[in-house]
């Protein structure tokens, strides 16, 4: 499972640190621009995992809904 917590929001991006709850390990921040929807990792260049897609498309969807929650998490199992 993927838990993420809200790290910043401005007007133009917003930001969340992703942690991997199974193994309680910081995966690191991803920050996503509102208008383009382009991401932003603070650890490396792309995306490599379930984790940090499953957190982005949270993401995308908290933007279209206009609602940033301070902690979520995506999960299974």
């Amino acid at each position: 499972m993927v838990e993420f917590f809200l790290v910043a929001n401005t007007s133009d991006e917003v930001t969340y640190k992703m942690v991997n709850a199974d193994l309680n390990e910081v995966i690191g921040n991803i920050t996503v621009n509102k208008k383009t929807k382009d991401y932003k990792l603070d650890y490396a260049d792309e995306m490599t995992s379930h984790y940090e897609s499953a957190t982005y498309s949270a993401i995308v969807r908290m933007i279209e809904l206009h609602t940033y929650p301070s902690h979520s998490y995506y999960g299974w199992g």
